[in-house]
């Protein structure tokens, strides 16, 4: 059946460039190693020393993590962007060699390679969604290990905005039979008829890697949302070897349970594959039923409903994390702006985490899923088509945006283009409308007739004439601003309330619009813009809100002298009576786009506000200004923490007065602790940029973090550990706090085991030894510590032709003394090494085995008191390269010995050496 286990665990990092030995001129089996299978070179290859490489955790995001800036970049590229390498090692049991095997990533940005054991198996020119990687063929099982490495560049970049660096999401590792469902396999596609009807058409790609036809039954069965089988559905076909096969099986239902941002109703397809007469494979697939169509004159109707699209849009990142965005950081974004009236959210400008989908489908956010670059190539069709494919079964994507802000969109090539692009998401997807994000050209003539909508970005004054020149044309914001991403505080200029754009929303034609998400600052945490918007979506159901915190800006409760501050009173009535301390600061009208402002000298006690509407009591609000800072509140964001390895806790710190109210100082230290249960990831406050600036990189990420404005915010890994998620905070002065966090769920999560390099890599050779040699006496003598580093990399350092009668002698170091061709040369090669655990393999025995020990001599293994060894006594049969393996039976040491291995080799007078990996095996 079936395995989908993490890879996130144990990757080793390495940033920048590490050393990689080049071919030597003249060595012609170092040139001729460049046109076979393990091609790879330096880090690449499967036996590159790593071992003074970074231990490190996906998802794994460098570029966040540097500081230096570049001053040649701009805006938010300002981070050292350069390169860097990831290797992991993993292993595969005797009994997958008949399985199917792929590495999964679900993102590695910017530009990528993937290699695995030595071989490049993939090449992703961008980020943004999700790739398989089919390693089947070139596998290795038992105890000979697997190595994948990958080498993201970044020293480019495709963005304006942020752009992560790394392997910044998850990884897999899949295990299928030979006959299975193919990665993102299953389109169950919903289409209604006219008599309320439904019917579901179920696509269903299955790849056959068996080398021979294949006969297979295809079982689909439907549950509804309440977990009931709603239908099942069986077919046999026949799979054409190493290929894949899309089926259709078509069903139809009378009545549905409808998917909308008010009753988020999924339905579940279990697909199973069988072949002789058992499952082989198993695949779970959500998706919802839900009737949406548009109207250029009267706008979108849900479920044969008007619906007016209200939603947000931001970047896939988070605050201390860049784009290595845990599950939870994006549940808790999503959460937010839900709150807030939210039932849109725009994927700017790429594909996001898996999460999205999966969280937008169950808070009802309707979905602009945005392809990131506007190509017509191979491709870039193969983005966009992962991006359809791992998106199309989710009900809350409500469209498929292929570009931002093209200006190339105008042009002939560039409504070509278009019209390429809309083709694959159509045939992959024939049931959702086509768009872009239009900024450039929005009246040139023709340049939207092949769109399905057109989607303005910030030019929301031109609806009514763009209406008006392409009247057949439903029109939508694809982009609003309105607000800044200052906390606590709308961005009013020449403005007030909430976004005016919303105003342009109001006419019956156009669908609604996505708002720049500044309505939450970067740690989540709703702002001044945030509960504006909350008032102004729901104008039916009474809220008001003391906006205070931008007006206590360096308000120090003890200071007598007070200037007037700002003070906003956010409500959705139409009369507002302020009060300081009982006294009236007066009446104001109201209204949903211009709240009050009252200019007040503030003093320590209480402000109160009294809302009225239509004449009638609305509403009434309170806040009460805090004094002097006197310890932390913890606050938990999660709805639920697992104690499955994965889950990330967002944890808010806060401080306090005696009373518990939240103060807005900044410069205050906060220290976060946890125990065995946790393991910390990152942190972040809302001045994070300004003390990264100062060269403050303690109080950047944490757990040492610098408050501002009152608060700071740490992310801690849930472990598997047994009890309760313990986090404290502590800092100078002030009381601490602790926050006990019951999980929800302690198991963890099914992930791929840590394995160690089962490869010596660090060899050094010897000068010459001529005629007869002591290898005893030099392993117990020599001291290699001043020998030359030898590389085995793919460029071995291999000898060759080397007595003086021919026209080439190659020796991996200097030769400085005579000889002659009838002397005999010796290379005496030499690590040391600990022997991994690398697992149990009951009835085999350790070895260590040397993929090509090329000439004539004999190889130990050394250490403790004891001794192991094999000869290689016979030459090449030819005049090139040989690769003879060498096996040394090393029952008699144990895992964890350190021990040392000699190789005593002589000149055969054609290419000779330790020239191919060598590794710790179990054998029979």
């Amino acid at each position: 059946m079936r395995e989908k286990k993490l890879m996130n665990s144990s990757w080793l990092f390495y940033f920048g460039e590490p050393a990689c030995p080049m071919a030597q001129p003249g060595v012609r089996d170092q040139e001729y190693r460049g046109s076979r299978a393990e091609n790879a070179r330096g880090a690449a290859r499967r036996e590159y020393n790593d071992n003074d490489w970074e231990k490190i955790r996906l998802p794994h995001d460098f570029v966040n993590l540097m500081e230096t800036d570049h001053p040649e970049y701009q805006l938010l590229h300002t981070k050292d962007r350069c390169s860097g390498w990831y290797r992991r090692y993993f292993r595969l049991e005797e009994d997958d060699r008949d399985k199917r095997i792929l590495l999964h990533f679900d993102a590695v940005g910017i530009k990528a390679k993937i290699y695995v054991n030595s071989m490049l198996m993939y090449t992703s020119q961008t980020s943004g969604v999700g790739f398989s990687i089919d390693i089947t063929p070139v596998a290795r099982f038992g105890s000979d290990q697997n190595v994948v490495a990958v080498h993201c560049d970044c020293h480019d970049y495709e963005a304006w905005y942020y752009e992560a660096g790394g392997i910044y999401r998850d990884v897999y590792l899949i295990k299928t039979d030979s006959l299975a469902v193919d990665t993102w396999g299953t389109f169950a596609k919903t289409t209604w008829n006219e008599d309320g009807s439904w019917n579901l058409d179920i696509e269903t790609e299955i790849y056959n890697n068996f080398y021979e036809e294949k006969e297979g039954l295809v079982i689909s069965t439907v549950y509804d949302p309440a977990g009931k089988e709603a239908a099942c559905l069986k077919n046999s076909f026949t799979f054409p070897m190493q290929q894949m096969r899309k089926t259709v099986q078509s069903v139809k239902f009378d009545k549905v349970a409808l998917w909308s941002p008010d009753a988020c109703n999924l339905y579940r397809l279990k697909t199973q594959i069988s072949r002789d007469g058992m499952i082989v494979d198993e695949y779970f697939t959500d998706f919802g039923f839900r009737k949406v169509t548009f109207d250029a004159d009267k706008g979108m109707f849900l479920n044969d409903k008007p619906f007016k699209l209200y939603g947000f849009m931001s970047q896939d990142a988070a605050l201390g994390v860049g784009s290595a965005v845990s599950e939870s950081m994006v549940e808790l974004k999503l959460r937010r702006l839900k709150e807030a009236g939210s039932n849109g959210f725009r994927t700017m400008h790429q594909a996001h985490h898996p999460a999205t989908t999966y969280w937008c489908d169950r808070y009802g956010q309707f979905m602009m899923d945005e392809n990131r670059i506007f190509h017509a190539s191979e491709l870039g069709i193969e983005q966009l088509t992962r991006m359809i494919k791992r998106d199309r079964n989710s009900p809350s994507v409500l469209m498929w945006s292929v570009y931002n802000e093209e200006d190339l969109v105008t042009t002939e090539e560039g409504k070509r283009m278009y019209k390429k692009l809309d083709a694959v998401c159509k045939q992959l997807d024939p049931t959702r409308p086509v768009s872009g994000a239009t900024s450039y050209g929005l009246f040139t003539k023709g340049a939207h007739d092949d769109y399905d909508l057109i989607g303005v970005n910030h030019q929301s004054m031109n609806y009514i004439p763009l209406h008006e020149q392409k009247p057949d044309k439903p029109i939508y914001g694809s982009e609003m601003g309105g607000f800044t991403a200052r906390p606590g505080r709308a961005d009013r200029g020449n403005h007030d309330g909430i976004c005016p754009a919303y105003e342009h929303l109001e006419n019956d034609f156009c669908i609604g619009a996505y708002v720049i998400a500044n309505i939450i600052d970067p740690m989540c945490l709703p702002n001044e813009s945030w509960h504006m918007t909350k008032a102004g979506l729901a104008p039916d159901q009474p809220y008001v809100y003391i906006s205070v915190e931008e007006g206590l800006r360096n308000y120090d409760p003890e200071d007598s002298f007070l200037t007037k501050r700002t003070i906003v009173v956010v409500n959705n009535g139409d009369t507002v009576e302020l009060f300081q301390n009982g006294e009236s600061l007066g009446k104001k009208a109201s209204t949903i786009y211009a709240p009050p402002l009252y200019e007040v000298d503030l003093e320590a006690g209480s402000l109160n506000a009294i809302v009225h509407k239509n004449g009638e009591l609305w509403g009434k609000a309170q806040y009460t200004l805090p004094g002097k800072p006197a310890g932390i509140k913890l606050e938990l964001q999660n709805l639920e923490v697992k104690g499955d390895n994965e889950d990330v806790a967002i944890v808010n710190a806060y401080i306090v007065d005696s009373e518990g109210r939240r103060c807005v100082e900044s410069g205050i230290y906060v220290d976060f602790a946890w125990n065995e249960a946790g393991e910390w990831v990152s942190g972040g406050t809302l001045g994070s940029r300004h003390i990264r600036e100062q060269g403050n990189t303690g109080g950047y990420m944490g757990p040492h973090i610098d408050v501002v404005r009152g608060v700071c915010q740490g992310y801690i890994r849930s472990l598997a550990v047994e009890g309760d998620l313990v986090i404290s905070a502590s800092a100078e002065g002030l009381a601490g706090d602790t926050l006990v966090i019951k999980r929800s769920k302690v198991e963890a999560a099914a992930a791929v085991p840590e394995t160690p390099s089962n490869y010596i890599s660090d060899w050094k050779i010897s000068g010459v030894y001529v005629n007869d040699i002591d290898e005893d006496a030099i392993m117990r003598e020599a001291d290699p510590t001043d020998w030359a580093e030898v590389f085995l990399l793919g460029v071995p350092n291999v000898f060759i032709n080397t007595k003086p009668s021919t026209n080439s002698p190659h020796f991996p170091v200097k030769m400085e003394f005579p000889y002659k061709d009838s002397d005999t040369l010796w290379a005496v090669y030499h690590a040391k090494a600990v022997i991994p655990d690398i697992g149990e393999y009951p009835g085999k025995k350790l070895a260590l085995l040397f993929e090509g020990f090329d000439g004539i001599g004999n190889a130990y293994v050394v250490g403790n008191g004891k001794k192991a060894g094999a000869s290689q006594k016979e030459n090449s049969p030819w005049p090139g390269h040989y690769r003879p393996e060498l096996l040394i039976d090393c029952s008699t040491f144990s895992v964890g010995e350190e021990v040392e291995v000699w190789g005593f080799m002589s000149d055969s007078c054609r290419t000779s050496g330790i020239s191919w990996p060598v590794r710790w095996v179990y054998v029979d």
